[in-house]
């Protein structure tokens, strides 16, 4: 258990830190320039600017607080406490960066996501 959950949490991490944030900022970008172009008259463009934003923090925020729960659970020896560590602390802030990454792939333009979305796995030939 203690492998698995630590070999997921990892490679969450690493996934939305090299390819999810990356692609979230550059629409971002993109989006506020956009925006900027059209002399922020656009309310439904705010919006959707400000969602990409508010998801995007909240998928930085996320997986910096995984990455440090990370850390610590490497410093616990006790097996039992890091199971129960890992289960308490870890799953949940994996599911929280999970959600925050899942409302950035809802928001970006499947041209420029970098991973396959969901629906296309479901409908994959």
């Amino acid at each position: 258990y203690i492998k698995q959950v630590q070999l997921e949490a990892e490679t969450l991490v690493e996934v939305v830190t090299t390819s999810v944030l990356p692609a979230a900022e550059r629409q971002l970008v993109a989006s506020a320039g956009a925006l900027a172009a059209l002399g922020g008259k656009s309310k439904t463009y705010a919006t959707r600017v400000s969602a990409r934003g508010e998801a995007l923090e909240a998928a930085q925020a996320g997986v910096t607080k995984l990455a440090g729960a990370l850390d610590a659970a490497a410093k616990t020896h006790d097996e039992a406490k890091l199971a129960r560590q890992l289960a308490d602390d870890v799953r949940p802030m994996m599911a929280e960066v999970r959600a925050a990454a899942d409302a950035l792939e809802g928001l970006e333009d499947d041209e420029q996501w970098p991973l396959p979305k969901y629906r296309e796995m479901l409908f994959a030939k």
